[in-house]
């Protein structure tokens, strides 16, 4: 693991260069980096993303973190393909990003860490903005911005976002990082208590507190979901799977949070069987 072969990252402010590549893109050379530059001038900000990454201006990063970074870009083009929204271009088209490799004290300097501001489809429109949709009053935009979160969990074991952030700074972006790698969910872990409050009260209409402690509240959210996606046999599901045990099946359980948010369906729209292979 990540933070088994590198020197504590926070004891240092140099960057290292172990594992440094560099890049201007994500999974495939066509999904560009861009850097962001500014702000629109509506409340809450949209980010404005000027700086087009190319092969004479790349960013520095670990190749763990880049083929990481690219399994999430990969799958939110899966879900933009496959559960749209709309009839409309959702395939996707370029990522924001507002640090890589930084000489600060953290895995940014390891190169193990990426900030993501914004996801962008292929029609002019169609984008998640890490800044303002997390706290939008439309629903549509809120579930948006929670397939983004299930993906990133999908393969980063840390998440912080703007409904989990310890330190104020990471309302306007979305950070990732490899000190933990996509292990099975943690009841104490903030970001998963998190995502299964937010897909209970966004997917599932339920009145669940968005706080990112595990309490019986949280607990009835992850059951609801569990049932209403067939994950287990009782629910009428193929098999049984358990997300807070296997790392695997935590992926599934992202994967059909994702394809319901991304989609704007509540859960239940998209089940894990039947029919089930013989």
């Amino acid at each position: 693991m990540a933070h088994e072969n590198f020197t504590n990252p926070w004891g240092s402010s140099s960057c290292t260069t172990t594992g440094i590549v560099q890049r201007y893109y994500l999974y495939k050379a066509s999904w560009r980096l861009r850097h962001r530059t500014g702000w629109t001038g509506a409340s809450p900000q949209i980010g404005v993303h000027n700086k087009i990454h190319s092969s004479s201006d790349q960013e520095k990063i670990h190749s763990e973190c880049h083929e990481q970074a690219g399994k999430v870009a990969r799958d939110l083009d899966t879900l933009g393909r496959i559960y749209p929204p709309s009839s409309s271009n959702w395939a996707l088209d370029w990522i924001g990003e507002v640090g890589i490799q930084t000489c600060k004290p953290g895995w940014h300097r390891h190169g193990l860490a990426i900030d993501f501001t914004r996801f962008n489809f292929s029609d002019d429109g169609r984008f998640v903005d890490m800044n303002r949709h997390w706290r939008d009053d439309r629903i549509r935009l809120r579930r948006r911005y929670l397939a983004v979160l299930a993906m990133c969990r999908k393969h980063f074991g840390v998440v912080l976002h703007g409904r989990n952030d310890p330190d104020g700074s990471h309302v306007n972006h979305i950070h990732v990082d490899r000190s933990r790698h996509a292990v099975a969910l943690n009841k104490n872990n903030r970001t998963d208590a998190t995502i299964v409050q937010w897909a209970g009260r966004d997917l599932a209409g339920l009145g669940t507190v968005i706080d990112g402690i595990w309490g019986s509240q949280t607990q009835t959210a992850y059951n609801t979901l569990m049932s209403k996606f067939k994950m287990t046999r009782a629910s009428g599901g193929c098999w049984d799977f358990n997300p807070l045990s296997a790392a695997a099946d935590m992926r599934i359980f992202m994967d059909m949070i994702g394809r319901h948010a991304f989609a704007d369906k509540s859960a239940g729209a998209y089940t894990m069987g039947p029919p089930c292979p013989v």
